[in-house]
C-alpha cells in the first residue's frame, strides 16, 4: 500500500521512538509494517520490527537485503544499534517505551501512521496549492525559490542551463560551502560543475528528465542535495537544486521540488516569450538602422522605447556560418543572435541589439566608443564571441568587427565591414576566429579605396594567361613567400628546382614582368590577393548596404 509516509514522520507520531542516525539520501515511503513469521516477500518498503537486542546486527542486515525501508527497535536504546557494523542506507528508530507485546506494537504503529499519512496528505495538498499559486498569480522566480525553501524547510536555489543563480531562498536553514560560494559567486563555482560533469550528474540531469539525489562530496564541501530539471517540451532551461537542512528530504519533498520545477518551466517559458518579442522589437530596429529608410525621428522614438540613446556611438559585430549546410541555417543563426544577446547583455547590464540578416548572419550593435583603440576592441570582441561559440560548440563560426560609428548613417558601412572582416577572418584563420576591420591590411586598403571591377581588371592585367594554369599560380605563391629563394620554393612545392626554375620562366614569359624586379613581385603579389579577396568582398562597402535595401538579404521573421 502507499501511505506518503517515511520514517522520520512516523518517529514523530510515536512518542518516546527516536531516529539512532540519518540519513543522507531521501527516506523511502513506507510501505507497512512487517513482523516476525510474516513471508519474507514482504518486507520490501516495510518497516521491520524486533524486541530482541541479541543478534541485532545480524536481523537489520537480514532485513536491509531483503529491501526493508526501516528497522524498529521496540524497548530498545539508541546504544544497542551498533552502527559501524550496519548498512549505511536504512532508517533505523529505537522506540524504549513500546510495548513488549509486537501484536500492540503494531496497533500502535498502523494507528500512528494513519496519523502521519493524514498530515502528510495535507501537506500535500498545501504544496500543491501555493506553489500553483505562485504559477497562476504571475509571480518570479524569487517567489518561487522562497515557497519552495519555507514548505520543505531547506535551502532552495534556480539556476539556468549555465549554472548561474536566477532565484534563491537559505531562509533560517543551513547552507553548505558549496551553496556559500554559489551565493557569492552568482554561479555554481567551476571547481563543481567540473566536478558533478564529471561524475555525469548533470548528464543524468538532462536525460531522465525527473528529480534525483546527488550524494555528498566531501572534497568540495557539498553536503547531499536534490536536483530537479527545468524543462518543457525538449527545452532544457536549467535546474533547482535543493541542499539538505536540518533533516534529510523525503518522498513528499521530492515532489515538491519535482512540482516547483515545473512550476520554473512555466515562469521561465513566461518570460522567455516576453523576451523573445521584445528581442524581436530590437531585431527590427537593427535590422532597420542598418538598411532601413525610416526617418530619423521614428527611429528615435523607436530607439526611446526600447530604453536606448539615439546618439549612443556602436560598432557593427557580424557572426558568420561556415559551411554549405542550408538546412535549418536560419534557425542555427537564431539561436547564435540569442546566445550574442545574453553575452552583451552580461557585459553591459542591458539587452543586446540584435538580428539575423540572410540566413548565414547574426548581426549586433555593440555599444563602443570612439577613443577605444582596435586592441581594446578586439578584446572585447573576443570575450563575448567565447560565450558565444560554447553556446554553438557544433557550428562553426567566424566574426568580424567593423569600426565604430557615432550615428545611424555610419551603420551600413561599418556592417560590411563587419562582414568582410568576418570573412576574410574564416578564410585566413578558421572557425572561431574573430578579426576587426582594422586588421585587414592590404584587403582594408583595397576594399576602402577601390571598386571591384577595378580591382578585377588590375588582376587580369597582372597575371594575364597563368591565372589558368593552377601550378603555375601555386608555384608564383611559393616563390612569393619564400622570397624567391627556388631551392625553399622546390622543397615547399615537392618538385625538383629545374621544375621551378621552368616554371618561373614561364610565369615572366606569360606576364610580361621581370621576377628578379621587387615593383614587379609587388604588383603580381597584390594581383594574387585580389583573387582570394573579391570572392570574399562579394561586393564594395556601399554595395553591400545597397544590396539589402534591394532584398538580397533578408532580415527579422
Amino acid at each position: 500500500m502507499s501511505t506518503y509516509v517515511c520514517s522520520r514522520e512516523l518517529v514523530v507520531q510515536l512518542p518516546g521512538a527516536l531516529d539512532v542516525r540519518h540519513v543522507d539520501a531521501p527516506l523511502p515511503e513506507l510501505s507497512g509494517i512487517w513482523t516476525q513469521g510474516e513471508p519474507e516477500t514482504e518486507l520490501a518498503g516495510a518497516a521491520a520490527l524486533t524486541a530482541s537486542g541479541e543478534g541485532l546486527s545480524d536481523f537489520v542486515t537480514w532485513a536491509t537485503v531483503r529491501g526493508a525501508a526501516a528497522v524498529i527497535g521496540c524497548g530498545l536504546l539508541p546504544s544497542q544499534f551498533a552502527l559501524d557494523d550496519l548498512p549505511p542506507d536504512v532508517s533505523l528508530i529505537a522506540w524504549p517505551d513500546a510495548d513488549a507485546d509486537l501484536s500492540v506494537v503494531r496497533f500502535r504503529i498502523v494507528a500512528a501512521l494513519l496519523r502521519a499519512q493524514r498530515r502528510q496528505i495535507e501537506r500535500a495538498r498545501t504544496i500543491h496549492e501555493r506553489l500553483t499559486r505562485v504559477a497562476v498569480d504571475g509571480r518570479g522566480l524569487d517567489e518561487l525559490a522562497a515557497t519552495l525553501g519555507e514548505l520543505i524547510d531547506a535551502p532552495a536555489i534556480v539556476k539556468d542551463r549555465r549554472h548561474r543563480n536566477l532565484a534563491a531562498h537559505s531562509g533560517n536553514a543551513r547552507i553548505d560551502a558549496v551553496r556559500r560560494r554559489a551565493l557569492a559567486f552568482g554561479a555554481t563555482t567551476p571547481d563543481v560543475v567540473e566536478a558533478l560533469e564529471r561524475d555525469g550528474t548533470f548528464e543524468r540531469l538532462r536525460s531522465e528528465r525527473r528529480p534525483m539525489h546527488v550524494p555528498a562530496h566531501p572534497g568540495l564541501e557539498m553536503s547531499a542535495r536534490v536536483m530537479a530539471p527545468v524543462i518543457m517540451g525538449d527545452a532544457y532551461y536549467g535546474y533547482i537544486s535543493v541542499a539538505r537542512g536540518k533533516h534529510a528530504l523525503e518522498r513528499i519533498d521530492l515532489m515538491a521540488v519535482e512540482h516547483a520545477a515545473t512550476v520554473a518551466a512555466l515562469i521561465v517559458g513566461r518570460e522567455q516569450a516576453v523576451r523573445a518579442h521584445e528581442r524581436n522589437l530590437r531585431s527590427v530596429f537593427v535590422y532597420e538602422s542598418i538598411f532601413g529608410r525610416e526617418p530619423a525621428g521614428v527611429m528615435d522614438r523607436r530607439a526611446q522605447y526600447l530604453g536606448y540613446d539615439p546618439a549612443d556611438g556602436h560598432a557593427v559585430l557580424v557572426v558568420r556560418a561556415l559551411g554549405a549546410d542550408r538546412d535549418g541555417a536560419r534557425a542555427r543563426m537564431e539561436h547564435v543572435a540569442v546566445a550574442l544577446d545574453d553575452e552583451i547583455a552580461a557585459a553591459t547590464g542591458r539587452a543586446g541589439l540584435c538580428t539575423v540578416v540572410g540566413d548565414d548572419l547574426a548581426v549586433a550593435l555593440v555599444p563602443a566608443r570612439a577613443a577605444e583603440s582596435t586592441q581594446t576592441w578586439c578584446v572585447r570582441a573576443e570575450r563575448l564571441m567565447h560565450g558565444v561559440f560554447a553556446a554553438n560548440a557544433s557550428l562553426e563560426l567566424a566574426a568580424g568587427v567593423g569600426r565604430w560609428c557615432g550615428d545611424r548613417a555610419g551603420l551600413a558601412r561599418s556592417f560590411a565591414q563587419a562582414r568582410l572582416a568576418a570573412a576574410i577572418g574564416a578564410h585566413t584563420g578558421g572557425a572561431r576566429s574573430v578579426m576587426h576591420y582594422e586588421r585587414l591590411g592590404l584587403y582594408r586598403l583595397l576594399a576602402d579605396a577601390v571598386e571591384p571591377d577595378v580591382l578585377e581588371a588590375f588582376r587580369r592585367e597582372q597575371l594575364g594567361s597563368i591565372e589558368h594554369d593552377a601550378d603555375l599560380v601555386k608555384t608564383l605563391r611559393a616563390y612569393l613567400r619564400t622570397r624567391g629563394n627556388k631551392a625553399q620554393c622546390a622543397k615547399e612545392l615537392f618538385v625538383h628546382l629545374n621544375t621551378v626554375k621552368y616554371r618561373l620562366t614561364r610565369i615572366a614569359e606569360l606576364t610580361g614582368r621581370n621576377l628578379e624586379d621587387a615593383e614587379a613581385l609587388l604588383g603580381l603579389h597584390v594581383a594574387l590577393e585580389i583573387g582570394e579577396f573579391l570572392p570574399l568582398l562579394g561586393a564594395s562597402s556601399d554595395g553591400s548596404a545597397a544590396r539589402a535595401h534591394d532584398g538580397s538579404f533578408r532580415g527579422p521573421a
